[in-house]
């Protein structure tokens, strides 16, 4: 499995997909970020369970791709270099080589195998609001949410849909 890709396309996509990483977890797979290629395009995922996160990079694809890699290695890495093209060499013991041209780093892979599947969604109803609405909405409800980690149920904006309104509702227990 090879396959080149330039560091700062792959670098701000990972650097995107490490807010969707959880810090502490007890499944080590979710530290991870899955890279899947089938040809053209390559698949960059992360998830946490709750929220996932995917980008289709534009690669130059020699073999097929399929591993996880932990986050935290692959991105002091692309941290650490310019913008250049990067060659990742996938071997059978799951040790990545990428290649730069001032060098080489190697990391170890785990298996795609444990890394959760890709939830399908299935839209049964779709709704639509236009950006400057859908910002002023949140806007206006995230200020009464929780900061507390204790309280991780009021740290978000609860969304209630029908035909005739939608609801945005915030707490923290007290506003």
């Amino acid at each position: 499995m090879s396959f080149q890709i330039n560091n700062a396309v792959l670098n701000d996509a990972l650097r995107a997909l490490n807010r969707v990483v959880p810090s502490r977890t007890t499944l080590p797979i979710l530290s991870c970020v899955l890279l899947k290629s089938d040809g053209g395009k390559l698949s960059v995922r992360a998830t946490n369970l709750e929220v996932s996160m995917e980008f289709s990079i534009d690669a130059k694809i020699k073999d097929p791709v399929n591993i996880a890699i932990p986050i935290s290695k692959i991105l002091n890495v692309t941290n650490s270099l310019k913008k250049e093209e990067l060659e990742f060499s996938i071997s059978e013991g799951l040790r990545i080589k990428i290649t730069t041209q001032f060098g080489e780093y190697n990391i170890v892979g785990v298996s795609s195998e444990d890394f959760p599947n890709k939830a399908e969604i299935v839209k049964e109803n779709s709704l639509s609001f236009a950006a400057p609405d859908l910002e002023e909405l949140i806007n206006y409800t995230i200020g009464a949410c929780s900061t507390d980690d204790l309280k991780p149920a009021l740290q978000g904006v609860f969304l209630n849909f029908n035909e005739a309104k939608t609801t945005f509702v915030s707490t923290d227990g007290h506003k």
